[in-house]
This record gives structure tokens, C-alpha cells and sequence, in this order.
């Protein structure tokens, strides 16, 4: 699974160099699935190696993180805001705004993915993974399969006190809910052929419905700071009047799928523990 993220991550390079969107897209989620697998193996990983291989991971996502943020941007909420708002007021301004700035971020990336140090980076995790044991610990040996129960059950943990009282939560507060579900989430993909495949199935749509209306909320509320960037603080008064009227819009919609998330959110808590020792499907199968 570790070594399936770092493909995943190659395979996109091309397409990210190219300037698609899927292609920042989808390296960007094998980055958080890189996240997800040097957290998960970091007992076996020596202590200084993973130091290293989680500074190395910085540069690439801090250029991935913008450029997809902005395609989230200018291929959905604008795109869905224009669709619905378009005879009211022409968008063109704001479209401009978001063409260069995501020229100056797509360059940024290609430096970063024809340098030396993501060539090293990526020799380095190859070099990690493939040193991983079966199995390590003191006295008896521990497998994957012996400490997902453990992981997994601590992830959950984290989601059903961050989601305790939802309604009432703050915004920041929520943003804190999301980051748990997503680390549960990418953990749970990654030692998801450990379980039996419906159920394994069900939980994982579930988590995906959660993360996805708490993603919206959290690209809503990234939408606002990015306008602040593409008008230069309101400089630009066109950029700034489109982009509020793009949040406003999709402020709107947040309200009314808050029910549901909610909903979603209570049959995630609800749902049983596939990682019990009785539940769980032998890794041999």
C-alpha cells in the first residue's frame, strides 16, 4: 500500500507538469495517502529517517496545496456560482485573476518536480518502504494486521469527540473535525484489505460522505481567503465583488446541506467497529 501511494504519486507527474488539474488533483491526494502510511508504519521506520521523509514531503505539498485549492476554486464553486448567477453578472474579471495566479503556481511546480531534491525525496521513500519488515516488536512480533485495530480504533476515537455537539461547533472547530476524518479515512484505506469487503465497502462510504460535506465547508470557507488574495486585499473592487458573490452563493447551499451532514455524520459514529478482534478478517484469508 506504501509503495502503491508512491506510484500513485508518479504516475501523475506528467499531467501535473502539464498543467492539468486532475493530475495536481490526484498527486495531491497521494501525498496525504503518503502522510497516511509513514504514520501507519512509523514503528517500523528508524526515528530520523521519518523526520527526513515528513520534511521532504513540505516543498511538494506546499505548492500542490494552492494550486489545488484554486482549481477546487475555479472549476467547481465559481463554475456552479456562474451557472446559476451568470445572467446577473459576467465573471470574466474574477476568470482573469485565477488564470494568472494559477500560472505563477503551476510554474512553482514544475521547478519543485524537476529538482534534485524531489528525485532524492523520491528514491528516499522507495528506499524506506521497500526496507520495511513483516513485523517487528519486543519479545513477540507485532504485524500490520495485528496493530490496525489499535490505529483505526484511535482515529475513530478522535472523530467522535471532535464531532461531539456538531450543531454548535465553530468553524475552526469543524476544520479540526475534517482533518480527523480525513486521517481516518486514508488510514482506513490503506489497511482496508484486512477487513471483509462489504462491510469494509460500507464503512468507507460513509467516511467518504462525511469528509466530502465537511471538505465542501472547509473549500467554502478557503474560497473566502482566497478572494482576499485575488482582488490584493480589495484592491481589485470587480475580483472582490464576484468573489463575495461566489461565497455568498455557496454559503447559501452550506446551510441547506447541513441536515444532511449531520445525518451522515451520526451514522459514521453509529456504524459498528469492523477492526474488533472477532470482526476482523485474517490478512493469510
Amino acid at each position: 500500500a506504501a509503495l502503491a501511494a508512491v506510484r500513485h504519486l508518479l504516475a501523475n507527474e506528467a499531467a501535473a507538469l502539464a498543467g492539468e488539474s486532475e493530475g495536481v488533483h490526484q498527486m495531491r491526494i497521494a501525498l496525504r495517502r503518503l502522510r497516511a502510511a509513514l504514520s501507519a508504519f512509523r514503528k517500523w521506520l528508524p526515528r530520523e529517517d521519518l523526520r527526513r521523509l515528513r520534511r521532504c514531503l513540505a516543498p511538494l505539498s506546499r505548492v500542490l496545496a494552492p494550486a489545488r485549492d484554486l482549481d477546487v476554486f475555479a472549476g467547481e464553486l465559481l463554475s456552479e456560482a456562474e451557472s446559476a448567477l451568470s445572467q446577473e453578472i459576467d465573471f470574466a474579471p474574477l476568470r482573469r485573476a485565477i488564470a494568472a495566479r494559477r500560472e505563477g503556481l503551476l510554474e512553482e511546480l514544475r521547478r519543485e518536480l524537476l529538482s534534485q531534491r524531489h528525485t532524492a525525496f523520491i528514491l528516499r521513500l522507495l528506499r524506506s518502504f521497500d526496507a520495511l519488515p513483516r513485523s517487528a516488536g519486543k519479545g513477540k512480533k507485532q504485524t500490520l494486521g495485528a496493530l490496525a485495530p489499535r490505529l483505526l480504533a484511535r482515529r475513530r476515537a478522535k472523530v467522535r469527540k471532535k464531532s461531539r455537539h456538531f450543531a454548535r461547533l465553530s468553524a475552526a472547530e469543524r476544520h479540526k473535525l475534517r482533518i480527523a476524518v480525513k486521517r481516518l479515512r486514508y488510514d482506513f484505506e490503506l489497511l482496508q484489505g484486512l477487513f471483509a469487503v462489504d462491510e469494509a465497502g460500507t464503512f468507507a462510504r460513509r467516511l467518504k460522505r462525511v469528509q466530502d460535506g465537511l471538505g465542501y465547508a472547509n473549500d467554502v470557507g478557503t474560497a473566502r481567503a482566497l478572494v482576499q488574495r485575488l482582488s490584493h486585499n480589495g484592491r481589485d473592487g470587480a475580483v472582490a465583488q464576484e468573489g463575495a458573490l461566489v461565497v455568498a452563493f455557496h454559503e447559501r447551499a452550506l446551510e441547506e446541506r447541513s441536515p444532511k451532514l449531520r445525518k451522515d455524520l451520526r451514522r459514521l459514529n453509529r456504524s459498528a467497529a469492523l477492526w474488533r478482534e472477532d470482526d476482523r478478517k485474517a490478512s493469510s484469508g
